[in-house]
């Protein structure tokens, strides 16, 4: 008979033991009941305690995973296609993301996309400006490479060919770095045109 006991008495002193951790453990959370050394622990308070402990780490469940859906890097959308025809587009982001030119076609190897990203658009409007400067720097794409910069929200980007042909062209590709961007909706186009003068 003792043997079946000694098994009992231990789940209960498991019980009792976590009840009694579990106040300690949960930063923040409020246990509705407490225990006290000499006093009857009755299995209903044991289970509200337990039952608040549900209800928190549901919450926390719930808050993490919003924060996963935030982190995580938004579908990838084609935003443009540049050709000989029209082979510059600015851009103005909503919020942060990657901007990647992917040209193609047999003759990308001549095309020189390029890629610049600023504050503002320049008096010719065909630019873009850091400040009250020209940005000094570009980026290119050599020999068909694929090229990504990182644009921060409400900044300009223009993208265009240095030698547009009418057997290449280059893709526009927008990734929102937080999910999906508000409303579905990506950067807005501010400007589609001929090749802006050579720098």
């Amino acid at each position: 008979m003792s043997i079946f006991r000694k098994p009992n008495r231990l789940y209960s002193v498991l019980g009792v033991g976590c009840a009694l951790l579990v106040p300690a453990l949960a930063v923040g959370l409020e246990i509705p009941n407490a225990f006290t050394s000499g006093t009857a622990i009755r299995a209903a308070d044991v289970n509200e305690n337990f039952n608040a402990i549900g209800e928190e780490l549901a919450d926390l469940r719930s808050q993490i995973e919003a924060l996963q859906s935030k982190l995580k890097l938004g579908a990838r959308q084609s935003l443009f296609v540049l050709t000989d025809e029209t082979s510059a587009v600015i851009f103005q982001a909503k919020t942060a993301g990657f901007v990647t030119l992917i040209p193609g076609g047999s003759g990308y190897g001549n095309i020189d996309p390029r890629l610049k990203v600023g504050d503002a658009i320049g008096s010719d409007n065909w630019s873009v400006t850091c400040g009250a400067t020209d940005c000094s720097g570009q980026s290119r794409v050599n020999d068909g490479d694929t090229l990504t910069l990182q644009v921060a929200a409400n900044e300009y980007f223009i993208a265009y060919q240095g030698g547009a042909t009418s057997t290449s062209s280059v893709q526009v590709i927008w990734q929102p770095i937080y999910g999906d961007d508000p409303a579905n909706g990506g950067p807005t186009l501010i400007r589609s045109g001929e090749l802006p003068p050579s720098e």
